[in-house]
């Protein structure tokens, strides 16, 4: 569930699919960056990093993602809840 800088993005991965959603690249980008980052980041923040990996992704797809985080279950909250 976490790995040692926050939270496992295979772990996250894995749910993800198994809850029938589709792994596309800002998504994979989004948990990457939640793991290696391993503090609490603003959406801001986030949205810069995964604009590196993916420039056309839109604020809003961050959002999303977020959103669908934290709607998964409470690791995923640990994380969404204070940007």
């Amino acid at each position: 569930m976490f790995g040692k800088y926050g939270i496992n993005s295979q772990w996250a991965r894995q749910r993800l699919e198994e809850s029938g959603f589709r792994i596309a690249k800002p998504r994979q980008a989004i948990l990457d960056i939640l793991q290696s980052k391993g503090r609490h980041l603003s959406v801001s923040n986030i949205y810069v990093a995964v604009c590196k990996i993916c420039p056309d992704v839109g604020l809003a797809s961050i959002y999303r993602n977020l959103e669908l985080f934290a709607n998964m279950g409470r690791t995923f909250y640990r994380f969404c809840r204070l940007m």
